[in-house]
């Protein structure tokens, strides 16, 4: 008995090594892999090793008839803890094979529910060797050797890449366990003792290919884990990850490649017009939802053959093989139809249209990075142009775009140098007085002289220097309205222009405050004029905004009523104070008779509200005529005075607001002094 209990305490301590160290590995696996059903394993085979140190423990007691061992404690503990390995190894295959998360306190329960079946007849048994004991004792291995055979047929049913070796390993730990039922069959038949020493080494052995199946597929997990860590790598730099387009990176390989075979090839840029408006209200899977759909849009009209990709936000590009500018100019007008019906993206409804530039290879461009340069600036074209365009690359465009990157530079070392300058243009009432002025920015360039705003306002942004800018004009603005009211000319107010940028930049209200209360001048010395687009963007947003300035006491003019999309409704709930009529619509009254009418039904809408209306660009008798009949409260133009420095409207203001001097209609200024 000695020798049995040396041998078979051996065997079993091999097999609880085993498994505690398999168990320590899988769930040190799980936690820094982030293989969470290794956790599944790693539990199984710790149960494992609590039913084989019982079982160890039960043998050695009933070898020495110890008393504790007559308690069925030990016995039930082996009985659960084999019986929960084989259920948790059944779930952790699960797991592994449909990729989901399954309970295991269920499990758990029923395993000690069973258990306590295996045990219950058997409790109160003599300390021996009997038929019963082995019926008990060999219980586990039936169990086991009929999970782990279904295991095996199930892995192998699942067909899955790398799961080779656990198939194998639960296919060879069956016929372990099986031969281990076969022993215990034979043993209990025929009365006798044989194989008592095989059944441990049996069991060592299925433990032993389980854990190296576990092991072999474990590596082949990780392998196969890192092959698709670095496929995901090579897919985003080469893909974009909302649409499954190429993107940039890869289009300019797959241009390189267009180009060497010398076949012609054309690279067609589409961007989306004024989608960061749309893309500002939307939720960031709608945004991709929006781009999916773009994309699917795009492809539908494309050649078969031509490569797709994403370049940036809102920005599309297919490489066409095709040089033909006919063909190119049909597939752009198929790409305008396609992107015009409406787009329903949840409750949203969209409509987006596109501004096209193409480029050609090689007329306009022999490497890819100058080919998409090339069609960029045929985009840019479009853009300038009104969007909703498609425009063909032209050599000039590159003069065009050499002259832009320099008054970059230029207007980016104005601010700093302070070059900015601002003129005064009085807005007067009916009679002539002067009520107040709106302040219009200048350029003093050191070489090109006074530059009016036309000639640079559209580049600010493009600087970034929008917000330096408005701050600077607001600043000078107040300074001018300090200097003057320490002169006693206490009764007028500045209007100054607002970008859209600047609106909408939560910090703006907080400086003008600033500067107000440092400059000590009252919020009624100030006037913000913005447009009616920057208004209604996002109307949630400009209501908040409105809201405090009116708190304030600051007034607010939509400025360019009339271009805008303008909204009866809006305009209703706006918190503001004028409306000035765009001086296109004044420009050709009293003569054009829609014009005309146009301008009366906006003074009798705004007077209507409540509000004041300014008429801008009035540069003729008859306009002035005309505006005085319809009840125009205020005008402002050529006619009546012309804009000058603030050094010039102070003189005026000493002279008791005369008239500094009236400007023919040959003189009359076109749309550059309607900027800021």
């Amino acid at each position: 008995m000695d020798e049995l209990l040396i041998t078979f305490l051996g065997l079993g301590g091999a097999q609880l090594f085993a498994a505690v160290a398999q168990a320590w590995i899988m769930i040190w696996f799980a936690r820094s892999l982030k293989f969470e059903n290794l956790q599944t394993f790693g539990l199984s085979l710790a149960m494992l090793a609590l039913g084989i140190l019982s079982m160890l423990l039960s043998f050695y007691g009933y070898t020495q008839r110890s008393e504790f061992a007559s308690k069925s404690l030990f016995s039930w503990l082996t009985q659960f803890g084999y019986v929960s390995h084989f259920a948790l190894l059944t779930v952790a295959c699960l797991e592994a094979l449909t990729e989901k998360r399954l309970p295991k306190k269920s499990v758990l329960v029923l395993s000690a529910l069973l258990a306590t079946l295996l045990v219950l007849p058997f409790s109160g048994t003599p300390v021996a060797v009997t038929e019963r004991l082995l019926l008990r004792v060999g219980a586990h291995f039936v169990i086991g050797a009929g999970t782990l055979a279904g295991l095996a047929l199930l892995v192998h049913y699942f067909k899955k890449p790398g799961f080779g070796s656990l198939r194998n390993g639960f296919a060879m730990g069956a016929c372990a366990q099986f031969c281990c039922v076969a022993i215990f069959g034979y043993r209990v038949y025929f009365d006798t003792r044989f194989g008592g020493a095989l059944v441990p080494l049996l069991d060592l052995f299925s433990t032993a290919v389980i854990c190296a199946g576990l092991m072999v597929w474990l590596l082949e997990e990780t392998r196969q884990q890192s092959v698709r860590a670095h496929a995901d790598v090579e897919r985003f730099r080469d893909y974009d990850g909302a649409t499954g387009l190429a993107n940039a990176n890869l289009l300019k390989t797959l241009t390189r490649e267009a180009i060497q075979r010398k076949s012609g090839n054309a690279l067609v840029v589409i961007d989306l017009d004024h989608f960061r408006n749309i893309g500002d209200s939307l939720e960031q899977d709608q945004v991709n939802e929006v781009f999916r759909e773009v994309a699917s849009r795009i492809k539908s009209v494309m050649p078969a053959d031509a490569h797709l990709a994403r370049l940036k936000h809102d920005t599309f590009a297919a490489l066409v093989n095709t040089a033909v500018a006919d063909e190119l100019e049909r597939i752009a007008h198929q790409l305008q139809q396609a992107l015009a019906p409406e787009m329903l993206i949840g409750a949203r409804q969209l409509f987006l249209t596109a501004s096209i530039g193409i480029a050609l290879e090689p007329t306009d461009a022999q490497d890819a990075q100058n080919l998409l340069k090339a069609a960029q600036l045929a985009l840019n074209q479009c853009k300038t142009l009104g969007r909703g365009q498609n425009r063909f690359y032209a050599p000039e465009l590159n003069e065009q775009a050499d002259r832009r990157v320099a008054i970059i530079a230029e207007l980016r070392r104005a601010v700093n140098e302070d070059q900015f300058v601002l003129h005064y243009q009085p807005i007067v009432d009916l009679q002539g007085k002067i009520v107040c002025f709106e302040a219009l920015i200048r350029w003093q360039h050191p070489t090109r002289g006074l530059l009016q705003p036309a000639e640079f306002i559209e580049n600010l942004q493009a600087a970034g220097i929008n917000f330096a800018v408005d701050r600077l004009v607001l600043r000078k603005a107040l300074e001018d309205i300090k200097r003057w009211r320490l002169q006693q000319h206490q009764d007028y107010s500045v209007a100054v222009n607002v970008s859209a940028a600047s609106f909408k930049d939560y910090g703006f209200v907080n400086y003008l405050s600033k500067l107000m209360n440092d400059m000590a001048i009252s919020a009624t010395a100030i006037e913000l004029e913005i447009t009616e687009s920057t208004a209604l963007e996002n109307l949630d947003q400009a209501l908040a905004i409105l809201s405090q300035l009116r708190g304030m006491g600051v007034r607010v003019s939509l400025d360019d009523f009339g271009t805008g999309f303008s909204s009866l409704s809006h305009l209703r709930v706006l918190p503001i104070s004028r409306i000035k009529i765009d001086r296109s619509f004044v420009r050709d009254v009293p003569s054009d008779r829609k014009d005309s009418a146009i301008v009366a039904a906006v003074i009798e809408l705004a007077h209507s509200l409540e509000l004041t209306v300014v008429a801008e660009g009035v540069e003729t008798v008859e306009q002035r005529a005309f505006l005085d009949a319809h009840g125009v409260d205020l005008l402002q133009g050529f006619l009546l005075y012309r804009p000058k420095p603030a050094s010039e409207i102070g003189d005026l203001l000493a002279r008791g607001g005369k008239r500094l001097s009236l400007v023919s209609v040959s003189e009359a200024p076109d749309s550059r002094e309607s900027a800021r």
